[in-house]
């Protein structure tokens, strides 16, 4: 299979526009500097009262590694819904773009926002408070791809729930994106939640990479077997979530791609 980068391109510059455009990007800024602004004072309140720096620290780095990551999946299932919306849907699948093709499209949009996001966030927390992300050390910037994989993977299962429920679905994804975060130990470690959502956890690829972020920062762990298998779960996750959207797909074009602008 040959991939077209000017295909490709054309996706990226059609909804790229749209992405950041300067309505888009104010409300981004905004939102992200009062996040960071409440974050950091809530960060510093919870290091005060354990008596530790590196606590505040860990939840600030954590969060602002995870919650862009997150948005990738938003990002890849809305660019579905913004064909939907604008009567695109259809001209999509008669043009000769292939799944990869648009999959690797919406990553890139999304691999921009995030990256433009965690960049923002550390600028403003140290900023605002004096926060060094680099205290738990360099490898914060090795995680940072492992994140953005799973959140890519994410992507897929978001963009294959947009193809066999309609767009209406959006807001539930968001919700998942979110229930996400709270499981995969970016607020806590995964022995402070519940026992029965400990192995719910544990099956999130995330969950290993900030496990394997705060046991360096806090016992100078080795990173990279927390990586390894980050990254196996990701294809496990990845082969599964192509499987399910290549299904969808064609069970959207068998019972009609109009119904799903309905939905």
């Amino acid at each position: 299979m040959t991939i077209s980068w000017r295909r490709i391109a054309a996706v990226i510059f059609t909804h790229g526009e749209e992405f950041f455009d300067k309505s888009e990007l104010f409300e981004m800024v905004y939102w992200w500097v009062c996040d960071m602004f409440f974050l950091g004072i809530l960060a510093r309140a919870l290091g005060a009262f354990a008596g530790s720096s590196t606590l505040a620290t860990l939840i600030v780095v954590f969060f602002i590694a995870m919650r862009p990551t997150e948005r990738i999946a938003v990002v890849m299932a809305r660019l579905i819904t913004d064909e939907l919306s604008g009567r695109m849907f259809l001209a999509t699948f008669a043009t000769p773009i292939s799944q990869v093709e648009w999959l690797l499209a919406s990553v890139i949009v999304g691999f921009l926002q995030a990256l433009l996001r965690i960049c923002l966030g550390y600028t403003l927390v140290f900023l605002y408070f004096g926060i060094n992300v680099f205290v738990v050390g360099h490898v914060v910037l090795a995680a940072i791809p492992f994140l953005m994989l799973s959140g890519w993977v994410m992507g897929i299962f978001a963009s294959a729930v947009v193809y066999l429920s309609g767009k209406r679905y959006i807001t539930q994804i968001r919700l998942i994106s979110f229930t996400v975060m709270a499981l995969c130990g970016v607020y806590a470690p995964i022995a402070a939640l519940p026992t029965f959502l400990q192995p719910i956890s544990w099956s999130l690829p995330a969950t290993y990479i900030f496990a394997g972020l705060r046991a360096h920062a806090t016992a100078g762990a080795v990173l990279w077997p927390f990586l390894l298998k980050n990254l196996a779960l990701n294809g496990l996750y990845a082969f599964i979530a192509f499987m399910l959207l290549r299904w969808a797909i064609k069970r959207a074009k068998r019972y009609g791609l109009a119904n799903l602008e309905n939905k």
